[in-house]
């Protein structure tokens, strides 16, 4: 097993070279080609523990690991979730441009090398308490549907985010990297995790042994592990976001189930202290969650994942 560093140029701020990490894993045979990229948005960290974890028991492989550590660096490098010269949102840029504006760049960069792969790990982190869960594009041809969809259950989360980006509430991601290497024939995998300080151990390992049974299936490691025991929910996502400001005290918990009309929580008025409950707005599992933290109007209290059947 060889590894490789090297960085792929993409241009220059003042006197600022702008250059993306890349790290290659090679094997001592040729095989499959998978890609595992982080903090595409640059306040994201959660990742690159996962990754870390994933190279320190990984002793062989067949095929090629390639590695995107920090894929926005001048983002990664401010904590800034978009690039900070243009204030592009680069998961919103693909398949990007290589003579426009420096996101377009990276994003015209990073997509060149995606749609060469077998498979793709994009992990991200959630900015509110959530659990694992992983986001099946379910876009491009039935064959690259099935192939994502085993994918994501050999990931094994806690929830299965089912994007329909035809729908009104989610043309948004159409642009997203998931999307655009779908329709290019590459199984992918969006996976959303919990804060790098919030996260727990057993999250991480749970991320970790479902990167590596990805790989394991891609053929690119052969590594045992203990079998999978639980079942991901598949939901539709559904935000909830604040209509006034003050202190979101939650009453319940992560992963429970609600029905619609059910209390979740209340906000507390900075100035009245007065409380006003917050309903849930249709039935379902809480997959983000808000507690003891301060929203102003606009800001995301909750999400629910609306239960559906597998592929509905």
């Amino acid at each position: 097993m060889q590894k490789k560093f090297s960085r792929i140029k993409i241009g220059q701020s003042g006197a600022i070279e702008i250059n993306i990490p890349l790290v290659k894993i090679l094997g001592r045979t040729r095989g499959s080609k998978a890609l595992i990229l982080c903090g595409m948005h640059g306040d994201e960290y959660t990742g690159l523990l996962i990754i870390n974890k994933v190279l320190e028991q990984i002793k062989e492989i067949s095929g090629e690991l390639w590695i995107i550590p920090s894929a926005n660096p001048l983002a990664h490098a401010l904590g800034s979730r978009v690039t900070p010269i243009d204030g592009y949102d680069l998961n919103r840029k693909f398949p990007g441009d290589r003579n426009k504006e420096l996101t377009d760049r990276i994003a015209s960069a990073i997509f060149g090398i995606a749609k060469k792969m077998d498979v793709v790990l994009d992990f991200h982190t959630f900015s509110d308490p959530t659990v694992i869960t992983s986001i099946f594009m379910n876009c491009g041809s039935r064959k690259t549907r099935n192939r994502t969809l085993n994918f994501v259950k050999i990931f094994n989360p806690d929830i299965v985010w089912q994007m329909n980006v035809q729908s009104k509430n989610e043309l948004k991601f159409v642009t997203a990297l998931g999307p655009k290497i779908s329709f290019e024939g590459v199984p992918n995998i969006a996976i959303e995790l919990p804060q790098h300080y919030e996260i727990t151990p057993e999250q991480i390992r749970r991320a970790v042994d479902g990167t590596i049974r990805v790989l394991n299936e891609a053929k690119i490691t052969n590594m045992k592990l203990e079998r999978n025991k639980r079942t991901p929910i598949f939901v539709e996502h559904s935000e909830i976001d604040s209509d006034i400001s003050g202190i979101f005290i939650s009453k319940k918990s992560l992963m429970e189930k609600v029905k619609k009309g059910d209390v979740i929580g209340s906000i507390i008025d900075i100035n009245t202290f007065k409380k006003s409950r917050v309903t849930a707005h249709e039935s379902g599992v809480l997959m983000v969650l808000k507690n003891n933290q301060f929203v102003s109007t606009g800001d995301r209290i909750f999400t629910i994942g609306k239960m559906i059947k597998e592929k509905d």
